[in-house]
C-alpha cells in the first residue's frame, strides 16, 4: 500500500494475484480471494468508507468472468465475517462493457443473500445496482439511511415551510438538530441550503416535495444548480415523491435519472461526481432497481470508452431480538455441517416366542435408551460468532462422539446423545462461545477506545496511527504502568518503551510513538473546522435553551444569554476521565449537570481553559481545595460566588462534573479520601461532598473531571 500520488484516492492498495492456467484452477481462486479479503481489510484498517477495485483476474491474467466474480465476491462475503466496519461501498469498476455484461450475469447468477431454507440468516444483505455513468456523473442505488450519508450534501424533500416533521423529512431534522430547523426559516425559490447539524454530510439542501413526474425533474435541477454554485462534489437524495406524493417507484426513478441527463445537458461542465438515491425500504429498493435497469435499457448505445460501475452495499446488522450484533460472519454454515455428519445406525431383531416377552424387551431397551439419552439447550448471542475453525472442531467432535447438534436459529442449538458424550460436547461449546465472547468485548473495547485515544508512530517524518488492536494493548500497558510492551503486526515484531515513547523492529530501528487524545464531541455541537474552541450563543427558541433555562428557572431567575462552550482540548481531557470512571463503575451514575457561580473576569479564563483549583480559596475551602459546584443554581447565585459585573449582570455554568463515588469533605483536603484507609492501593474517592447520604455541595479535585457545557448570564436582583 502507498500514497496515491496524482489520483484522487487516498491511498492506492497494490494486490499481487496468479496467472489462469499456470496451477490448479482452485488455488488459483484461492489466491484471488485471498488478494481481494487482504486488500478490503487494508482499506478499513484505513477506516475507509469506500474503496475501488478492478475486475480483478480478467483481460491479461485471463481468469473466466464467472470465476473472477465468485472469487471477488466469496473475498467479500469473507470480509464482511470479520466484522470490520458497519458500512463500506465497493466500486468494482470496468472498462470493457463485454465484463461488465459477465459480471452482471453471474453476480445475478450468485444470488448474494445468505438466507437458506433453513430460515437461517446470517445478518449480511448485499443489495447490487448496476448503472452505466451518465456523462462521467455516477447514479449510484443504495439500501441505507440517508441521515448516516458521508456526502457533501443530503436533500431534504419538504413541505411549503421547510418543516416536515413527519417520514424522511422528519428523520432528517430531527438526527440534525433543531439549529437546522431554525435555519430552514430564509427565502428561496422552493430550495434552500443550510448547515449540517449533527449529520456527517457538510450540507442539507431542503426542496419543496412534489406529486408529478415533470416538477420533480424541475426541483431537482433547482438543487442540481445549487450543488454547481457550491463546488458540490456528491449528493444524496431520498426516494422523491413516494411519501406524501404516493408517486410509483418507476416514475419516480424515470424522473430522478432525466434531471440527472438534462442536468448534464445543460452544463457544460460539472463539479458533480456521485449521485446517490438512497432507500431504506427493502421493498421500495428491489421496485426502484427494477425501475432503474429500465432506464438503463432506454439509454443510447454506449461507448468502450464509457465508464461501468457495479457498486455493492454490504451492511452488517443485529439479528432480530438479539442483544449483540455479530462482528463475525460465518464462512461456514454450522447448522448445515452439523446436519451433514451421519451416525451408524443399529438394527436389534429379538426373537421370542409370544408378543408380550417382545413387548417387555422393548420397553426394556427403550427405557435403557431414555437412561442414558439427553438433551441440552444452548442459547448465545455468541453462537454466530464463532470462528470457522471452532465450527470445524465442533462438526469434528459430534462425529466421534456420536452426538447430534442442531443449530436452530443463528443464537440458538440443541445437543443430544449419550449423557456424557453431551456433557463433554456442551462444555467444547461453551468454551468456544466464551473466547467468542471476549473477542466481542475485545473489539468494542477497541472501538470505544478508538474515539477518545489514538497511539501514532512517526514514520518517514510523518505520523501514522497504530492499529487500533495495538492502541489498546498500549493502553493497557500504559494504564498498568509497564515501562516494555512487545506485539507483533504483519509478521514484524516491535518492542515500545513507555517511558522514552519509543518502538524498536527486530532489526534495531527506533521510532517515536505519541498517545493523541480523539474523543468525539457531543452531537450537539456546531461544526467547528479547525477552530479548537467556539463560544455558541443559543437561539431562545431552540429546545437545548429551553432546557438549560427551564433547570436554571427551577431556583433562579430568567437567564439574559445562555452559551454553549465547545472547547475540543477540554472536551478530550474530560471524555478520557469520563471514559476511565465509567469503567471502574459501570453500573453508577457518574456524571452530573451542576452549578458554578463565578465572575466575568474568571469566565474568560475558564472557557479557554477550564476550571481551576488554583482559584479555590477565594470564597471558601470549607470541603477541601478544590472546584465547588452546587446541586442547584440558587446556592450559585449568591455575590459571594457570583459577583455581578459593571453592568450588572452575573455569571453561572451549568457544568457536567464527574462525581464516581463521593467522599465526605473537609478542610485543607487536597484530596479525595482513599476508597479503604486500612489499604494504600485501594485508590481514592472521586470527589468530596458536604454530606455522603445527601450530597448538595460537590468539591472535585481534578481539573479534568469537570467541563463548562453552558455559560448562564442573568441579572442581579435589585
Amino acid at each position: 500500500m502507498t500514497n496515491a500520488g496524482t489520483l484522487k484516492s487516498k491511498k492506492l492498495i497494490y494486490a499481487a494475484i496468479p496467472v489462469w492456467g499456470k496451477s490448479n484452477s482452485d488455488l488459483n481462486s484461492t489466491y484471488l480471494v485471498r488478494a481481494v479479503l487482504q486488500s478490503l481489510v487494508k482499506g478499513s484498517n484505513l477506516h475507509c468508507g469506500s474503496l475501488g477495485m478492478p475486475a480483478l483476474g480478467c483481460g491479461t491474467f485471463g481468469f473466466p468472468i464467472k470465476d473472477s466474480c465468485e472469487a471477488i465476491m466469496k473475498g467479500i462475503n469473507s470480509f464482511i465475517g470479520l466484522g470490520c466496519g458497519s458500512m463500506l461501498t465497493i466500486h468494482l469498476t470496468e472498462s470493457d462493457p463485454k465484463t461488465v455484461e459477465g459480471f452482471k450475469s453471474a453476480l445475478e447468477s450468485l444470488q448474494c443473500s445468505r438466507t437458506n431454507d433453513h430460515n437461517e440468516i446470517y445478518f449480511v444483505n448485499v443489495f447490487i445496482c448496476i448503472m452505466p455513468v451518465i456523462g462521467r456523473v455516477s447514479v449510484i442505488l443504495k439500501k441505507a439511511d440517508i441521515t448516516q450519508e458521508n456526502v457533501d450534501v443530503i436533500v431534504n424533500s419538504s413541505n411549503q415551510n421547510l418543516d416536515l416533521n413527519t417520514g424522511v423529512s422528519g428523520d432528517i431534522l430531527k438526527a440534525a438538530g433543531q439549529s437546522v430547523v431554525d435555519e430552514c426559516n430564509q427565502p428561496g425559490d422552493g430550495v434552500v441550503m443550510t448547515k449540517p447539524g449533527n449529520l456527517a454530510a457538510k450540507h442539507i439542501i431542503h426542496m419543496v416535495g412534489q406529486t408529478k413526474s415533470k416538477d420533480i425533474i424541475s426541483s431537482m435541477l433547482k438543487v442540481f444548480k445549487m450543488c454547481e454554485d457550491h463546488k458540490i462534489q456528491s449528493v444524496s437524495f431520498p426516494a422523491l415523491g413516494t411519501g406524501v406524493g404516493k408517486l410509483c417507484a418507476v416514475d419516480v426513478g424515470n424522473a430522478m435519472v432525466t434531471a440527472v441527463e438534462e442536468h448534464i445537458k445543460m452544463t457544460k461542465t460539472t463539479s458533480l461526481k456521485d449521485v446517490h438515491i438512497v432507500i431504506f425500504q427493502t421493498t421500495m429498493f428491489q421496485d426502484f432497481r427494477k425501475s432503474l435497469k429500465k432506464c438503463k435499457k432506454k439509454t443510447p448505445t454506449v461507448k468502450k470508452t464509457d465508464i461501468y460501475s457495479i457498486v455493492i452495499a454490504a451492511k452488517i446488522s443485529a439479528s432480530q431480538g438479539g442483544s449483540v450484533a455479530p462482528t463475525q460472519q460465518p464462512s461456514m454454515c454450522l447448522a448445515g455441517a452439523c446436519r451433514d455428519v451421519s451416525f451408524p445406525k443399529v438394527e436389534v431383531e429379538v426373537l421370542g416366542c409370544c408378543s408380550s416377552d417382545l413387548a417387555n424387551v422393548k420397553k426394556l431397551v427403550d427405557d435403557l435408551v431414555t437412561k442414558e439419552w439427553k438433551l441440552h439447550q444452548i442459547s448465545s448471542p455468541y453462537l454466530a460468532l464463532l470462528l470457522p475453525s471452532e465450527k470445524q472442531a465442533i462438526v469434528a467432535l459430534s462425529r466421534s462422539l456420536q452426538v447430534c447438534v442442531s443449530v436452530s436459529a443463528p443464537d440458538k442449538a440443541t445437543v443430544s446423545g449419550k449423557e456424557a458424550d453431551v456433557l463433554t460436547m456442551v462444555l467444547q461449546i461453551e468454551k468456544d462461545l466464551q473466547k467468542a465472547k471476549e473477542r466481542a468485548t475485545r473489539q468494542e473495547e477497541e472501538k470505544r477506545l478508538w474515539k477518545t485515544v489514538r497511539w501514532e508512530v512517526c514514520d518517514r517524518e510523518a505520523w501514522a496511527e497504530l492499529d487500533p488492536s495495538v492502541s489498546i494493548d498500549l493502553e493497557h500497558a500504559l494504564h498498568k504502568k509497564e515501562q516494555l510492551i512487545s506485539y507483533t503486526l504483519q509478521n514484524q515484531t516491535y518492542t515500545v518503551n513507555l517511558d522514552k515513547l519509543e518502538r524498536t523492529d527486530r532489526n534495531g530501528t527506533i521510532a517515536r510513538i505519541k498517545r493523541t487524545l480523539k474523543a468525539e464531541p457531543p452531537p450537539k455541537w456546531d461544526r467547528m473546522d479547525n477552530k479548537t474552541l467556539d463560544i455558541v450563543d443559543l437561539s431562545p427558541t431552540s429546545e437545548q435553551y429551553k432546557k438549560v433555562q427551564a433547570n436554571f428557572l427551577q431556583t433562579s431567575k430568567d437567564p439574559t444569554t445562555i452559551q454553549r462552550i465547545q472547547s475540543k482540548d477540554q472536551w478530550q481531557r474530560y471524555a478520557l476521565q469520563k471514559q476511565v470512571l465509567d469503567e471502574k463503575y459501570p453500573h453508577n451514575k457518574n456524571e452530573m449537570d451542576l452549578y458554578h457561580g463565578t465572575t466575568a473576569e474568571i469566565c474568560r479564563k475558564v472557557n479557554s481553559n477550564g476550571f481551576n483549583r488554583s482559584f479555590c480559596g477565594r470564597n471558601a475551602t470549607l470541603y477541601g481545595n478544590g472546584t465547588y459546584f452546587a446541586k442547584q443554581s440558587w446556592y450559585s447565585c449568591n455575590d459571594k460566588y457570583s459577583n455581578p459585573d459593571a453592568q450588572g449582570l452575573k455569571y453561572m455554568y451549568q457544568a457536567r462534573v464527574l462525581v464516581g463515588k463521593p467522599c465526605l469533605g473537609t478542610p485543607g483536603m487536597v484530596e479525595p479520601a482513599p476508597l479503604d484507609p486500612n489499604n494504600p492501593y485501594s485508590g481514592l474517592h472521586d470527589c468530596a461532598v458536604n454530606n455522603v447520604q445527601n450530597p448538595f455541595i460537590y468539591v472535585v479535585f481534578s481539573d479534568a473531571g469537570a467541563y463548562p457545557d453552558y455559560l448562564i448570564s442573568y441579572k442581579a436582583s435589585l
